[in-house]
């Protein structure tokens, strides 16, 4: 039932043997590693496409922003026109008030002279 070997044919399985257990040990080592730099490289791929598809909505986005912007620079552009025409208005009722007052000053003065010299005043 059990053959003996001789030593040395003994030590030559022996050492067979180990080393076609370090050749499946580095075998699986060797799947673990090329494993997991797959999955690493899929999780990049991954990433990526996502990178990718949120920087294509950015574009998206910007052109909207850039159509906007020109929107919003024509209209500020026709309210600038506006604002100067509000301005010279201001400018012109500052005026206009001036001259009321300076006016109204003249009528006092205008008041109490007739009222020295025994005339009815004049009504605004």
């Amino acid at each position: 039932m059990y053959k003996r070997t001789s030593s040395p044919e003994k030590s030559r399985l022996v050492a067979m043997s180990a080393l076609d257990d370090v050749f499946d040990s580095l075998r699986h080592v060797i799947e673990a590693d090329t494993n997991c730099v797959i999955a690493n490289l899929e999780l990049m791929e991954r990433v990526n496409i996502n990178s990718s598809n949120k920087y294509r909505g950015l574009v998206e986005d910007a052109k909207v922003l850039d159509a906007n912007r020109e929107t919003i620079s024509s209209i500020d552009a026709e309210i600038q026109g506006y604002v100067e025409s509000v301005n010279q208005t201001v400018k012109q009722v500052d005026e206009l008030e001036a001259i009321v007052k300076e006016l109204d000053e003249w009528s006092r003065e205008l008041s109490v002279k007739c009222r020295r010299y025994g005339r009815k005043p004049i009504k605004p």
